[in-house]
């Protein structure tokens, strides 16, 4: 991997990326994640939309067959995503998705005296930090509202922030969309 700590391929609009989390100066060790990644299809036995939180680590056996069906890896994807090591391996399946409250909910609400933000308000998928970022701006022009309008109508704090929340959720959409289509190479 050279200096790089990020790698990525795409192969059959499945989007496979290795990251290193810990290399130590003389130590031939690493320690790495890795991610296989794809949209959902018809009749899909890995999406699973409605299972428990705690079901993230149930893996169905159709994934361990859809990773071994990924044809001539190149290195060191070939390694990594060996369907015989990573069987032994602590695997989380998550659900990429994104959500907008609706806006008349938002202000009913308000008008109880509660306010959402971040991913309450406007959830993302992970990537990138979005949902983080988002959250802490949400936070700071939320702060800058109020010091500048009180907290009489907080409501139309949302007034303030409902279209870009909305283009905010819509983007990432696209980038999901995306991460799946766009040819990848191996860097």
């Amino acid at each position: 991997m050279g200096e790089a700590n990020l790698l990525e391929a795409l192969v059959n609009r499945v989007l496979l990326q290795i990251s290193v989390n810990d290399r130590q100066a003389g130590d031939d060790n690493v320690e790495i994640s890795y991610t296989f990644s794809r949209s959902a299809i018809s009749q899909d036995p890995l999406h699973r939309p409605d299972r428990a939180v705690n079901g993230a680590t149930d893996i169905p056996e159709e994934f361990y067959a859809e990773v071994e069906a990924l044809p001539n890896l190149p290195q060191p994807f070939a390694d990594a995503f060996d369907v015989q090591k990573i069987r032994h391996e602590r695997l989380l399946h998550w659900l990429m998705r994104g959500s907008l409250a609706p806006r008349d909910d938002l202000e009913r609400l308000a008008e109880q005296s509660v306010i959402l933000m971040g991913d309450a308000a406007h959830a993302m998928p992970i990537i990138g930090g979005d949902g983080g970022n988002a959250a802490i701006e949400d936070a700071v022009t939320l702060a800058e509202w109020i010091a500048d309008n009180g907290t009489e109508d907080i409501s139309s704090y949302y007034e303030t922030r409902y279209r870009h929340w909305k283009s905010l959720v819509d983007g990432s959409a696209r980038r999901l969309a995306e991460m799946h289509d766009e040819p990848k190479s191996v860097l």
